[in-house]
């Protein structure tokens, strides 16, 4: 027997329901890490924030992008409060879930005064130097002893909040800091913005080019799928050249095929 009109429409409304209630509405938080990821609801939120709403929005969720520190970011999503986290080193939390492909590439540098000379040769030569980093982040495994040995005492600062960047590399022109240290790219688009090229300087590399990512909730199994979606979509939007325009409106290019390692 052939179902009947308010039959088929039933069914039609009960399909549409039930895809509806699998929506989800995914939190993604990080502190400002531009150009991964900048300003929400900005028009240009950050390159890997429209990467992971485009992924997301395949699997019919939307994506809720906040920013915050990044030691509060990584809190709430280990203790699955929030769903992800953007711009992570695996170094940074070991425990959290990731995915096989990478998101992003970047590698971390030293930077000095422009009118300084000073390289980096292991973490004995940050001796009698007033280092700035940022609270929370995870650098290099004998930088991250260092900076953990050093806290307490006068030649290791930890910015916190909104402008933790900003104020490090305002402390460094002010002499109140001699080397800051930080991802290259960040930096240097920071430096651009503010003009400060003329005032502060590359000195040395902390870590060769290492692997970027969006990583998710150890606590929630929603992460897998969520990441699977992120990735899909970047390998769609890969394949019909839209990855490269997206790129190219935050003036970078693919990291596919650059070798790089997990840190």
């Amino acid at each position: 027997m052939r179902p009947t009109y308010l039959q088929c429409l039933a069914l039609l409304l009960s399909t549409f329901y039930s895809l509806h209630s699998m929506a989800d509405e995914v939190t993604i938080v990080s502190d400002r890490w531009y150009p991964f990821n900048g300003i929400p609801n900005a028009p240009d939120p950050g390159y890997m924030i429209e990467m992971a709403r485009y992924g997301l929005s395949r699997g019919g969720h939307t994506l809720n992008y906040q920013i915050m520190s990044w030691q509060n970011s990584m809190d709430l999503v280990r203790q699955g409060k929030k769903n992800c986290i953007v711009g992570a080193y695996k170094s940074d939390a070991p425990d959290f879930i990731y995915s096989q492909q990478h998101q992003a590439v970047d590698r971390m540098a030293f930077y000095i005064r422009a009118d300084e000379a000073w390289h980096y040769q292991k973490s004995d030569s940050l001796h009698n130097k007033r280092l700035g980093v940022i609270n929370g982040y995870a650098y290099q495994r004998e930088l991250d002893i260092y900076i953990a040995n050093n806290t307490n005492d006068s030649q290791v600062k930890k910015a916190k909040g909104k402008y933790a960047l900003e104020n490090n590399l305002l402390d460094l022109i002010a002499g109140r800091l001699d080397v800051v240290l930080g991802s290259e790219i960040v930096i240097e688009r920071t430096l651009k913005k503010q003009h400060w090229q003329q005032q502060i300087q590359l000195a040395d590399y902390a870590t060769p080019p290492s692997k970027i990512y969006i990583a998710c909730s150890p606590k929630l199994p929603s992460s897998i799928a969520y990441l699977e979606l992120i990735n899909q979509g970047i390998e769609e939007l890969r394949s019909t050249g839209q990855l490269q325009s997206l790129l190219m409106k935050y003036q970078m290019t693919d990291w596919h095929g650059i070798e790089a390692l997990d840190q």
